[in-house]
């Protein structure tokens, strides 16, 4: 498995997105996780890691993604959609 991070460009800025590709048998399709919002995210990071690994493990690639104004993608917290 590999990961991929790098930044999409937005609507309203750039987003960061983390991709884990499988090391092997990828189906060629890419599951998105779209994790939840504020204190939320926070708890369930781990969460949604081992579901990327999980899911690279079985051939499906993986993109996670911080939505605007909250992680490492632009804007402030308050502007977060």
């Amino acid at each position: 498995m590999t990961l991929e991070p790098r930044f999409l460009d937005g609507l309203r800025g750039r987003l960061f997105v983390v991709r884990r590709a499988p090391a092997a048998d990828d189906r060629g399709i890419d599951v998105v996780i779209a994790p939840p919002f504020a204190e939320e995210m926070n708890r369930s990071r781990r969460m949604m890691v081992l579901l990327a690994i999980a899911l690279a493990e079985r051939g499906f690639g993986c993109l996670a993604v911080d939505p605007f104004g909250t992680g490492d993608s632009d804007g402030d917290f308050a502007d977060a959609r």
